[in-house]
């Protein structure tokens, strides 16, 4: 069973996210980024390519995904 974060869109693919992002989020709605821990780097990089497709509400989640498991946040199964 797949877990992920409520709304999650997850693609280790940057070019297939952002399109997928550019599909369910508007413009100028604001929305977080995040990988799997504060060690991985990614999501830095994927909010400086969807600042250039013009997206300028991106909120940046720096412990990622294991410190939202470790503080029993809401997730999803899929």
């Amino acid at each position: 069973m797949y877990k992920r974060q409520p709304k999650a869109v997850c693609n280790d693919n940057l070019d297939s996210l952002i399109t997928k992002i550019e599909k369910q989020v508007a413009i100028d709605d604001g929305f977080v980024v995040y990988c799997s821990d504060d060690d991985c780097g990614s999501s830095e990089e994927l909010a400086y390519l969807l600042q250039e497709q013009g997206f300028s509400k991106i909120y940046l989640f720096n412990g990622g995904w294991k410190q939202w498991v470790d503080n029993n946040l809401p997730i999803e199964s899929k």
